[in-house]
């Protein structure tokens, strides 16, 4: 964080490196567990006059830190932003649908995930919490289906995920 801090002192600093230097300032406190200075900085990048695409990361991990905190307005109020920005950001498209599915939108959760998929076909999280929306709608069948693909792909990239998912289906009745 030191060195982060030096950066402000040169006067000719260019915005592209205050948006780095206030965007890992965010990271730092975040990791240090100090919320409040975190948004700060996370904040201050995304106000910063650069190409908006090298905000991307400040939108993000402000909408998360917003989540977190319960500011499920903000948050999404971030991430679409993040996603006017560039409408092929997975992760924005995924933790949109994140916070749609805890405001109880479920139809709009659900386009999200969708969309997050259709960028990644890989996206063993997004497929994850697609199959649990899609099991609160009533949609079996198409969770079920849904929730398959999550495990397949868990198995190959985190298999503990995919053995925990397994049981907690099995606990609920449902086996694949």
């Amino acid at each position: 964080m030191e060195l982060l801090f030096r950066g402000f002192q040169d006067s000719e600093v260019d915005k592209t490196v205050l948006y780095e230097l206030h965007y890992h300032l965010g990271i730092a406190y975040r990791q240090k567990q100090e919320t409040e200075m975190a948004k700060r900085h996370y904040q201050i990048a995304t106000e910063l006059n650069i190409l908006p695409k090298l905000k991307l990361g400040a939108y993000n991990n402000l909408g998360s830190l917003l989540k977190e905190e319960g500011n499920l307005e903000k948050a999404k109020t971030n991430y679409e932003i993040a996603l006017q920005i560039d409408p092929n950001f997975k992760v924005g498209h995924y933790n949109r649908g994140m916070i749609l599915k805890e405001m109880g939108w479920f139809t709009e959760a659900i386009a999200s995930y969708q969309k997050a998929i259709q960028l990644d076909a890989d996206y063993a999280e997004a497929y994850q919490n697609l199959g649990v929306v899609l099991l609160k709608v009533g949609q079996v069948p198409e969770s079920l289906e849904v929730f398959g693909k999550a495990i397949s792909l868990h198995d190959k990239y985190n298999p503990i995920e995919a053995k925990r998912l397994r049981e907690v289906l099995e606990s609920m009745g449902f086996v694949l």
